[in-house]
């Protein structure tokens, strides 16, 4: 599960963040960093990822730029919402 969110990640930030589909975005690529992700592409990612792995809602705290810093990370924060939603 968490490889195809981090797949789902790196899709959406390079076809609809960057608009680039060749950009190379690696599971630990810092995504503020690098400046392929700014706050709007980060309120963009997080509807995303609501629709795409059925999340009704982020935590407030949950948006910090430790958890939407790389790929990894957001499967990560997505893994502790899909296993909330199974308790």
């Amino acid at each position: 599960m968490k490889n195809e969110i981090i797949a789902a990640v790196k899709s959406f930030v390079s076809a609809k963040v960057v608009y680039n589909e060749t950009v190379k975005i690696e599971d630990n690529t810092e995504l503020w960093k690098t400046g392929l992700i700014d706050s709007m592409g980060v309120i963009r990612l997080i509807s995303h990822m609501q629709e795409v792995f059925e999340i009704e809602e982020f935590d407030y705290n949950d948006i910090t730029l430790d958890n939407f810093n790389t790929p990894n990370s957001i499967a990560d924060l997505v893994l502790k919402y899909k296993t909330q939603i199974k308790q």
